[in-house]
């Protein structure tokens, strides 16, 4: 049996204007909206088993991954949004749980070795991912003009 944890978080620097960063107002790792940034998180339970004896050989693997991540940025900065900015959040939730199955079979036949494998594997995805939350439709973007068609 194996188990796996991990998370993490982290301030995204996103675009920075080099004219800040040359003035030293602005680290090179700074930010303009120290809000950006994200988190992730993913945990894992894996079991094995294995059987051998003089002909036979069984090997299988069983895992469990449960998965998340968050995502806010501010493409726009405060474009759309003179107060609050326009700062949108991506999330993404997802598990997922696979098999791997081997047997193997030994075998002699007029003096020759051989053995003979079977196997499957099986991976199912469960994705639980919302909508970006605030993100504004594509046809309300600032530049969506320019895009459509004449």
């Amino acid at each position: 049996m194996f188990l796996s944890a991990y998370g993490s978080g982290w301030t995204g620097s996103g675009q920075i204007p080099s004219r800040e960063v040359d003035a030293g107002r602005l680290g090179h790792f700074g930010a303009i909206d120290p809000s950006e940034g994200g988190l992730t998180q993913r945990q894992m339970v894996t079991a094995f088993l294995r059987h051998k004896d003089s002909t036979n050989e069984f090997d299988a693997t069983v895992y469990f991954t449960r998965y998340r991540l968050s995502l806010w940025n501010d493409f726009t900065f405060f474009l759309r949004g003179p107060v609050l900015g326009d700062e949108i959040e991506q999330d993404d939730s997802r598990f997922y749980t696979g098999a791997n199955l081997k047997y193997h079979r030994h075998g002699r036949w007029r003096g020759i070795s051989f053995r003979t494998t079977v196997a499957f594997g099986l991976i199912s995805v469960f994705c639980a991912t919302p909508e970006v939350v605030g993100m504004p439709a594509p046809s309300d973007w600032p530049w969506s003009s320019t895009l459509k068609p004449k």
